[in-house]
């Protein structure tokens, strides 16, 4: 099942995400010991142990990850900038099922603080869950399967 959530026709108005990250990071890192540059627009510095995996990237969120830096006035930490609209794709697989009370981000530029403006997606109890913040509109979208 999709839901789709606008702030707006909630009637209910979002805290005001008057907040601007110097920089973001395309995902949370904890670890200081980067393994591998992958360029590209921007370039991925992976940190831990990764495998290619189909093409694409292995990575367990915890010990291993990956963290680029995107610029402020970027349109996927300022959504204001993004006059075009924004996507994003990517292709996903999870290898268990993880039903965590606590979000289990995959993407992040800023959105995971309700004070931030930006794009988050993440998994939780079960379900993908997409964020988009403006300054003063919220969009979330989830997907249960």
């Amino acid at each position: 099942m999709i839901l789709a959530k606008d702030s707006r026709s909630a009637g209910v108005q979002p805290a005001l995400a008057d907040k601007l990250s110097e920089n973001s990071i395309i995902f949370h890192a904890r670890h200081a010991h980067s393994t591998q540059e992958i360029p590209g627009n921007p370039d991925l510095r992976t940190h831990g142990e990764m495998t290619m995996v189909d093409g694409g990237l292995a990575f367990d969120g915890h010990e291993s990850h990956a963290v680029s830096q995107i610029s402020s006035d970027d349109c996927v930490v300022n959504t204001e900038k993004c006059a075009n609209g924004l996507s994003f794709g990517t292709k996903l697989k999870f290898d268990k099922a993880d039903e965590s009370d606590e979000p289990r981000y995959i993407v992040d530029t800023g959105a995971q603080n309700p004070r931030m403006r930006g794009f988050t997606l993440f998994k939780q109890k079960g379900s993908l869950f997409s964020v988009v913040r403006s300054a003063d509109r919220e969009w979330m979208v989830s997907f249960a399967g």
